[in-house]
């Protein structure tokens, strides 16, 4: 049974034009976090999943667990457990956690808080699902989901009350990107012989995400992004890619390959006729090695590509703690003609002095501040302010995490040069990145 889009309000009635759902960003370090980055994508949307197994819905007043319970039951979920405190929450999960798919948690306990209970969750290695919903600040609310992905659970999203069947509906669908997907790759699941052979077989391949330059659409460049289809497993994220490379000494062979690949994709797309400027991340642990340009540079000459045609993009929520180094090498990169760019700029330790001592030429805005800010005004204030910073600092500022054409709308509004994201398009192979572009039609 569909849900219907008014039953059931918990608390008093919503005002109209009600902002949708927060959802917490997916990170990749690598790339943009999305659909596309999960191990495998599911055959059962989330609610179809969830109805296979148990729900635990936690709140301190019966009112409240009664309507979620059948709100739940109404999206075809049957069975539904609710109690009013984490006490008794924890002791289901601990007699029965393997068969909990998700929990929807207030905020506000009797006993203890959710942030107590959130790292009781974590304690217990909890796989299932989990949706906060809380009244009052709306900051602390997202504070809390940022708590529950820091612990590594799975956040399928933050609800403010009051909240509807219709949002309970579109965060449990998220569900089906969570579960059944393995646990994501420890760097020690994996040694560096295996990764070295994985990239001699050709499993270790990349995707290409377009830019579009704003705001007539036109294909402003690509980032390249790394895959590992691994024998056995699947997909593996980009993220854990980089960390088991970096953990075993082959993070220089890893980025050599990428920016091989990424080169002789240029060279294709230069014999067609239509350049396109390629982006490729760089790891901090490789900015170690003082000979990094010259082997750059020398990838670029074998390939016939122009130090201008290249892009390198910088993590900065990596700290370079011996500064020393690193700068010397994006120094030298920069004095060849390759532009350096800030990827996930906001969500790090030291953004703004990492824009004043190193010669970025672009500012790549975090998803987690482009998402969905149309609709939040505290995201909106730092979108905005960061906008007009990179403006002032004459970068090119690129909005990553447009999927919405909300987020295309506003993103134009303020300024930005480029966008990147779902509403645009996902990672795609090479070949299909020229006919991607003569087709693609930007939103009058």
């Amino acid at each position: 049974m569909r849900p219907s889009p008014t039953t059931w309000k918990i608390g008093e009635a919503a005002p109209a034009g009600r902002r949708s759902p927060e959802a917490l960003p997916r990170r990749d370090a690598y790339g943009p976090g999305s659909p596309a980055t999960v191990h495998r994508r599911a055959s059962l949307t989330g609610l179809e999943k969830l109805r296979q197994g148990r729900v635990l819905v936690v709140d301190g007043a019966a009112p409240v667990r009664a309507a979620v319970a059948s709100i739940l039951a109404e999206l075809g979920i049957a069975d539904v457990v609710a109690v009013a405190d984490a006490t008794e929450a924890t002791r289901i999960i601990d007699e029965a956690a393997p068969g909990i798919a998700a929990i929807l948690c207030d905020l506000h306990l009797p006993d203890v808080d959710a942030a107590a209970f959130l790292r009781r969750l974590a304690e217990r290695d909890f796989r299932g699902g989990v949706v906060l919903i809380g009244a009052g600040d709306q900051r602390v609310l997202k504070t809390a989901g940022a708590l529950a992905d820091a612990h590594a659970l799975n956040i399928l999203g933050v609800l403010p009350k009051p909240v509807s069947a219709t949002e309970i509906a579109a965060v449990l669908e998220r569900y089906a990107e969570h579960a059944g997907a393995p646990d994501a790759l420890e760097p020690e699941t994996v040694d560096a012989d295996e990764l070295r052979g994985a990239l001699r077989r050709g499993e270790i391949t990349v995707a290409y995400q377009p830019k579009v330059a704003l705001p007539g659409g036109a294909l402003a460049g690509v980032e390249t992004l790394v895959r590992w289809d691994r024998p056995g497993i699947g997909m593996v994220p980009a993220e854990a890619v980089i960390a088991a490379a970096e953990a075993h000494g082959a993070i220089d062979e890893l980025t050599d390959a990428v920016l091989a690949m990424a080169l002789r994709q240029d060279a294709a797309w230069r014999a067609a006729g239509t350049p396109v400027r390629i982006a490729v991340n760089i790891s901090v642990a490789c900015l170690r090695r003082l000979d990094l340009p010259d082997r750059v540079a020398a990838a670029a000459a074998d390939a016939g590509a122009a130090p201008a045609d290249m892009l390198l993009e910088l993590t900065e929520s990596r700290i370079m703690r011996d500064i020393a180094g690193p700068l010397e090498v994006l120094t030298r990169l920069r004095l060849m003609g390759i532009g350096l760019a800030i990827d996930d700029f906001g969500i790090g330790y030291s953004s703004l002095a990492q824009l004043r001592r190193v010669p970025f030429t672009e500012m790549k805005i975090d998803r987690a501040f482009v998402s969905g800010a149309a609709h939040d005004d505290e995201l909106r204030a730092i979108l905005e302010s960061s906008v007009a910073l990179g403006r002032r600092l004459d970068l090119v500022v690129v909005a990553e995490g447009v999927e919405a054409r909300d987020d295309w709308d506003l993103v134009v509004r303020l300024g930005c040069h480029q966008a990147q994201g779902y509403f645009v398009a996902g990672p795609l192979p090479g070949a299909d990145v020229i006919p991607w572009a003569a087709g693609w039609r930007p939103p009058l």
